[in-house]
């Protein structure tokens, strides 16, 4: 299962045209580029600010899956009998 997720995923990859990730790079540079500093100065900040959440998500997400990675697989009826409370249905 996995190694198809992944077959898949390096497909979609290689099968992406390169125009298509890059769209509006040359409009974006030329745009910025003929800006005065303080709005280049702008958009430097702007794209910091954007970029705060979405690695900060993602280092979340890093982290909760490191500490779980060992994490025991029991349902929870299972765990809770373990532990002295009995769940009768």
């Amino acid at each position: 299962m996995r190694r198809n997720l992944q077959t898949a995923i390096l497909l979609a990859a290689m099968l992406t045209p390169v125009s298509a990730v890059a769209q509006g790079c040359a409009q974006c540079f030329n745009n910025a580029s003929s800006a005065p500093p303080q709005a280049q100065r702008a958009m430097r900040r702007g794209i910091l600010i954007l970029l705060l959440p979405t690695l900060s998500i993602l280092v979340g997400f890093g982290f909760v899956t490191y500490r779980l990675r060992n994490a025991p697989a029991t349902p929870p009826d299972e765990a809770a009998y373990n532990k002295g409370f009995r769940t009768e249905i």
